[in-house]
């Protein structure tokens, strides 16, 4: 049921082609990813971005990972990540203040506590760009970028605001995979506080990366997951969805990203989330 709403000989004709490059080999019979991604945006007129990494294997997985959308509530988690490293930069950790901010933040996706979060990020005198610099939207954004940079994000920055940025599952799986590896600038401690709160028992992250909860990756039981999703209407009405993560079975992991745009509503772009992801876990 993957190509449903593909019609025509030529979309038959190019799933043959495709299918047919590696029947010897242990994938003839699983389909190429990319092949039901493009049946997708075909089927909803829509852009989508999927980008994988699967840590065990050092391998990379990459469809239209330049897909833009706008960041929404994903932001959350580079937001948590530079309140961190300004506080590994002083020698510490986050305080309990700002635990509980960042646990509203990530967990409860809580706008007016990532605000807060966000302009605190101006009062650390070492992310400054200058000292006659006392713009704090542009200090809080600066924060941030900084923290892109560190993580290997190309693309997504923030400029003087938090979630109307625009971003990419290129760039969205780089933040996950800061998360699964761990970075030298935050410590340990206050990264495995941020992982806790990515867990997809809240309904409202429960699609998307957060579809994999309970699922399989190939054959294998997947046994956590971890998530942050975003959503957006853009003016026309149309959707920007949004979800990255990672995903751990017994002995592999992935970070995951999805960046889409188009949907003519919510619902449906979760669903579509929710089988991008889907489309590549099936083929393993």
């Amino acid at each position: 049921g993957l190509f449903l709403g593909v019609t025509g000989g030529a979309a038959a004709t190019g799933l043959l082609a495709a299918c047919s490059g590696d029947i010897s080999g242990t994938n003839g019979d699983r389909r190429d990813p990319k092949i039901t991604l493009d049946a997708l945006r075909t089927e909803y007129s829509a852009k989508i971005g999927l980008s994988v990494f699967d840590h065990s294997r050092q391998k990379e997985f990459d469809d239209h990972g330049d897909t833009e959308s706008y960041e929404a509530s994903v932001v959350k988690v580079p937001i948590a990540l530079s309140v961190m490293r300004q506080a590994a930069e002083h020698g510490g950790k986050i305080d309990d203040d700002q635990r509980e901010l960042i646990r509203r933040s990530v967990e409860q996706s809580d706008n007016e506590a990532t605000a807060e979060l966000f302009s605190s990020l101006a009062d650390n005198p070492s992310d400054t760009i200058s000292s006659s610099q006392n713009d704090r939207e542009a200090l809080s954004a600066n924060a941030i970028n900084l923290t892109y940079t560190r993580l290997g994000v190309q693309y997504t920055r923030s400029a003087k605001t938090w979630g109307d940025n625009t971003t990419c599952s290129a760039d969205q799986v780089q933040v996950a995979r800061g998360l699964v590896d761990g970075v030298d600038w935050v410590h340990p401690d206050d990264m495995a506080y941020l992982r806790s709160l990515m867990s997809p028992e809240d309904e409202s992250q429960g699609w998307g990366v957060g579809a994999m909860k309970n699922g399989r990756a190939g054959n294998k039981q997947v046994r956590t997951v971890e998530v942050k999703n975003g959503w957006l209407p853009n003016d026309d009405g149309t959707w920007n969805i949004t979800s990255m993560g990672a995903v751990f079975t017994d002995d592999a992991a992935y970070s995951v990203a999805v960046v889409s745009v188009g949907f003519e509503s919510f619902e449906e772009g979760q669903k579509i989330a929710n089988q991008a992801v889907k489309t590549y876990f099936d083929a393993l």
